[in-house]
């Protein structure tokens, strides 16, 4: 499955659009146990250096979106869990936040942010967006 297509942009120029996905590959989505496939590879990869985290940190991160103990994230990276613990304490001053419930929504927004910005290297969750016709318009 492609995870990327050609598609016009708001000023006629084509540009890559990531993660379209059918509504039957939506819904397929979110049978999943893992939170993180919430966004796509694409989105993670920007995610990153957005919020200014490393590789690893990124890692950690999703694994926090699947709500794997600090145990389970350990054994999945190959690394011990006092790492993982040390990785979540820092992603938890980066981001500002106290707890894996903040992270989560800290890092919600700034996929938000990412998807409505001018120079958006994602696609806005609404085709709409920025119109009265798009469910998210305030």
């Amino acid at each position: 499955m492609s995870e990327s297509r050609n598609h016009q942009g708001s000023h006629g120029s084509p540009n890559t659009i990531a993660c379209p996905l059918t509504l039957g590959q939506q819904a397929d989505r979110f049978k999943t146990d893992d939170g993180a496939s919430i966004f796509c590879q694409h989105a993670w990869g920007h995610l990153g250096p957005s919020l200014n985290l490393s590789t690893r940190e990124i890692q950690v991160v999703m694994q926090i979106f699947d709500d794997n103990t600090e145990l389970a994230i350990a054994s999945n990276l190959g690394i011990s869990s006092s790492t993982v613990h040390t990785y979540t304490e820092r992603l938890y001053r980066k981001l500002g936040v106290r707890d894996r419930v903040q992270l989560v929504v800290r890092v919600t927004r700034e996929f938000l942010d990412l998807t409505s910005r001018q120079d958006q290297k994602l696609p806005p969750i609404c085709p709409m967006l920025g119109t009265h016709d798009c469910p998210w318009h305030v």
